[in-house]
Formats: structure tokens, C-alpha cells, sequence
């Protein structure tokens, strides 16, 4: 008799469970229903979840980081990635969980997953996927003297494919940031190259803001001791942001750059008068550090 009801809360067990995985499967595929718009399950089902997934840590204006909206997407494709041809889904889950870790500021924690992943896009051959997880992997590297040759690697990796790819708005915007990562290490040439390629790259896409690139080379050159083609570039950063009607924090470092490239120079009202343009902009964002900077910069002009 004992041994019957032992066997009977077995089963029993056994079957509320399946009415649970069924009825967790049935809100899963609603899930991906709302988010793909289809019932498919297939890589581009997977690729779609991942994106929303993605999307909810992207902060856009007011609305906030939802790192558990996140989380129960990367859970999700961890499950789909156990049914047959759907093994990308353990990709982008593991991709996902590695972009969690790092908007928690756990970049140490987030290198695992994304190496994981990487591992994953290779075996199933997805190229984007590998430059995306690349690009990630190397973001969990800081900017210390230690750290910052490795971080470049991985960048460069992911550089690489992205160009396979022919995707050229990406590779502009990572030449870009890999030129400025060379300028804080010191590598001056290798900087400019990035850089130049980079403004290349947007003008080839017509790209017309270009006042950032155009102030990291003058600041390249600045760090070169050459003030002639620094007070060039920032000149050019500053007529380019002006032409763009740019009144935010950017303005204020070109400004400031300008004002430094003329003082280098011993061409003192020209400093005067460009550290005056930034003091201006930053009393118009309220932005306390960049006054408290400019003001020490007018001081001293």
C-alpha cells in the first residue's frame, strides 16, 4: 500500500511538472510571438530575441536600463538553444548575460560569457556574431598600461570582420575609437592611421559631423609636440561642429583644445578667446566640471 502511494506522488510529481514546462512554454512562445511577430523558430527568430534583448540596456532618454527584461531574454534563448539547428540561440543568450555583467560594472565577469559566445558564433559561423562578441570581449579590458594592448587586439579582430562584411558606418565608428585607444597609449602613428581612415570612411558615407574625429587628431598631434597641424585639426573641428550648430560638451573640449594649441603658440588673445567660446557653451549645459576647467583656463590666458 505504502509502496502504490509512494509510486502515485511520483507520478503525480511528474505530471505537475510537465504542466508547468507547458505552461512556461506556452508564455515563452507568446514572448517570441510579440517580439518577432511570428512563430517561427529559426536563427533569425533567435537573432530578433537577442536584438530585444539588447535593446532593453541601451538607456534611451528617460527610459531606464531593464536588466531583468535582459536577463529573462538570454534565459529564453539558453532554452532554445536545445532543440535541433537552434544552437546560435546559447550565442546570443551567452552574448547577452556578458552585456549584462558589464552594464552591472562587472566587466571581469562579463569576459567569460563573451569569450563563450565567440566560441559559439565560430563553431556556427556567423560572422557578424563574432565580431559583435569580439567587440565585447574587448570592451571588458580597461584602459590601464596593462590592459590596453589587449583591449586594441580584440577591437582590431572585430575590425576585421566587420570589414569582411563591408559594413562601413561600423568600421568608421570603430576606427575611430581604436585611434583614440592608440592615443592613450601613446602610439602616435598607428592613432593617426586609425584615425585618418576613419575620416575617410565617413566621408565615403557622407558623413558631415566629423568634429570629434577631427579634435582626437588634433589632440594626437598636440600629444606629437606639433602645434602647427593640432591648432589645424582643431580649427577644422571647430568650424565643422559650428557648421552643425553643435552646442554640447564636445564643443567645449574643442574649444579648450583650440584655446591650448594657441597659448602653445604664445598667441594669447586667440587663447582667450576660444577658452571664452567654451566657458559660454558650459554655462549654457550647466555642466559644473567644464566650468570650473574653463574658468581656470581664462584665468590663466
Amino acid at each position: 500500500m505504502r509502496r502504490r502511494s509512494y509510486w502515485g506522488l511520483i507520478l503525480l510529481f511528474f505530471v505537475c511538472a510537465q504542466l508547468t514546462t507547458h505552461a512556461q512554454t506556452a508564455e515563452d512562445l507568446q514572448l517570441i510571438k510579440k517580439i518577432t511577430g511570428s512563430d517561427r523558430l529559426d536563427t533569425a527568430a533567435m537573432e530578433k530575441l537577442y536584438h530585444a534583448g539588447d535593446a532593453y540596456l541601451d538607456k534611451q532618454g528617460r527610459t531606464p536600463v531593464n536588466i531583468q527584461g535582459a536577463l529573462q531574454i538570454s534565459e529564453l534563448l539558453k532554452n532554445l538553444s536545445t532543440k535541433p539547428n537552434l544552437q546560435v540561440a546559447n550565442g546570443w543568450s551567452l552574448l547577452l548575460a556578458a552585456k549584462v555583467r558589464r552594464e552591472r560594472g562587472e566587466p571581469l565577469q562579463a569576459r567569460e560569457p563573451a569569450i563563450q559566445a565567440l566560441d559559439v558564433f565560430k563553431r556556427t559561423g556567423h560572422t557578424r556574431a563574432q565580431a559583435e562578441a569580439l567587440i565585447e570581449i574587448g570592451g571588458s579590458y580597461s584602459n590601464d598600461a596593462d590592459q590596453l594592448s589587449t583591449k586594441i587586439k580584440y577591437y582590431e579582430q572585430g575590425v576585421e570582420l566587420y570589414q569582411q562584411l563591408n559594413d562601413k558606418p561600423t568600421v568608421a565608428r570603430l576606427k575611430e575609437f581604436v585611434g583614440d585607444l592608440y592615443q592613450v597609449n601613446q602610439q602616435f602613428q598607428p592613432a593617426l592611421d586609425n584615425l585618418f581612415e576613419a575620416v575617410s570612411m565617413y566621408k565615403e558615407i557622407g558623413m558631415k559631423n566629423l568634429q570629434g574625429v577631427y579634435s582626437l587628431i588634433g589632440a594626437v598631434y598636440s600629444a606629437k609636440d606639433d602645434f602647427a597641424q593640432s591648432l589645424k585639426y582643431n580649427l577644422m573641428a571647430v568650424e565643422t561642429g559650428e557648421a552643425a550648430k553643435d552646442s554640447g560638451s564636445l564643443m567645449i573640449a574643442i574649444y579648450n583644445r583650440v584655446g591650448q594649441s594657441y597659448y602653445s603658440m604664445e598667441s594669447f588673445s586667440n587663447t582667450l578667446k576660444y577658452f571664452e567660446r567654451g566657458l559660454k557653451i558650459a554655462y549654457a549645459i550647466r555642466d559644473t566640471a567644464s566650468i570650473q576647467t574653463m574658468q581656470m583656463n581664462v584665468a590663466d590666458a
